[in-house]
């Protein structure tokens, strides 16, 4: 609510410079963010702080994997990210932890426990 609040303060403080959208997520003068601009703030997030280079899509894939792993019900997984259908994410996430990348996953969380 705090949000929408700030919004319109923005909207009476400019009056017709403000546009107009139904967006939620906006810049101060009422203007949709351009399509790549989250994206390339989290770029640079992980530039600035060092981190190897991701898509921020991929932190999708992370939480579901994460979560799988630690036991919570695929159900509930496919309910988090929004899944229609809990076959999807079936086929998406639960192949990434067969024996096969039990290895490579423990390099990432020694890289990440540093």
């Amino acid at each position: 609510m705090a949000h929408k609040e700030k919004q319109k303060e923005y909207q009476e403080l400019l009056g017709a410079l403000y546009h107009d959208t139904d967006y939620v997520f906006i810049r101060d003068d009422g203007k949709p963010y351009r399509v790549n601009s989250v994206s390339e703030d989290f770029t640079d997030f992980l530039k600035k702080h060092g981190l190897p280079k991701i898509r921020l899509h991929d932190l999708r894939h992370t939480f579901a994997s994460v979560m799988y792993e630690a036991g919570v019900d695929l159900k509930a997984i496919s309910e988090m990210m929004g899944h229609s259908d809990i076959g999807t994410t079936s086929r998406i996430y639960t192949h990434f932890f067969d024996d096969t990348h039990k290895e490579k996953l423990s390099v990432m969380s020694k890289v990440l426990a540093n």
